[in-house]
Parts: C-alpha cells; structure tokens; sequence
C-alpha cells in the first residue's frame, strides 16, 4: 500500500488566488495532517494499513455495490476511528488530535475512492440528462414571456 497523498491535486480541493495565502508555520512544525500520515506509516501501524489496503481493494474489486458504498465507508471509517483511539501510536492523545486523526483518514480514503464515490453511474445520467431538457424548456418559457 502505497501512503503517498497528493491533497493539491484532488479535485476537492478549490485553487487559491496570489493575494490568499496561507498562514506560515515555523520551522520544524507540522501540519496536523502531516502527523497523521507520519504515525500511518511507522511500522507499528501495519494493521491500520493493512485494514485500509483490504477495503481499498474490497472497494475497487467491485464487490461493494455502488449504491452500497457510502454506508460502507461510514462503517469502515467509524471502525477505523476506534481502532486508531485504541491504538499505542495514539496513546494519550487529546480529543482534538483523535478528531484530526478519524479527518485525515477521512480524507486519505476519500481521495482514493474519489472516482467510485462521486462518479455517476448510467441511472444517475439519464436522471441527469431529463432534467437538463426541463430545466431547459422551463428557462425558454421564462425568457420568453417577458
């Protein structure tokens, strides 16, 4: 399982101008996500990676239902913020950094799913496309009778 993330690149995330920046860290300090993808790849986390790669795979080998899906991924992600509060590279950590922990896993496996999870499916195409026709007749409608 490869642990490389590109969060620029995705999709979700929303350019920034030159004149909105990001507030500097000092040196040496990191981000909360940063941290969490740190403590994700140290060897004692070879169970939470290898839970994540077995729903990755379980995912994109089809056999999750498409319309399945996002309960799929609210239990696995429900069961993986209880696997990382009992976990020893976690131990004593405050409630805001297990909530940063379950966000960035959140995000890792979304970002990895963002084709499957937000892709339509044929249904989702046709709905789409009938009510493209009636939004289009109605906007004809409406800009006709003024």
């Amino acid at each position: 399982l490869t642990l490389n993330i590109f969060i620029t690149s995705s999709p979700i995330h929303a350019q920034r101008s030159n004149s909105e920046s990001l507030p500097k860290k000092p040196a040496g300090e990191t981000t909360w996500m940063q941290d969490f993808m740190g403590k994700l790849k140290h060897k004692q986390a070879v169970d939470l990676r290898a839970a994540i790669k077995q729903f990755l795979e379980s995912v994109n080998s089809g056999s999750i239902n498409p319309t399945e899906l996002p309960i799929a991924v609210r239990d696995f992600l429900a069961a993986m913020q209880d696997k990382i509060a009992a976990h020893p590279l976690w131990k004593g950590a405050t409630a805001e950094e297990l909530e940063n922990a379950a966000e960035g896993m959140e995000k890792f496996i979304m970002l990895r799913l963002w084709g499957k999870a937000f892709s339509p499916t044929p249904e989702d195409t046709k709905k789409d496309q009938a009510l493209d026709l009636r939004m289009r007749a109605f906007h004809s409608i409406l800009t006709n009778t003024r």
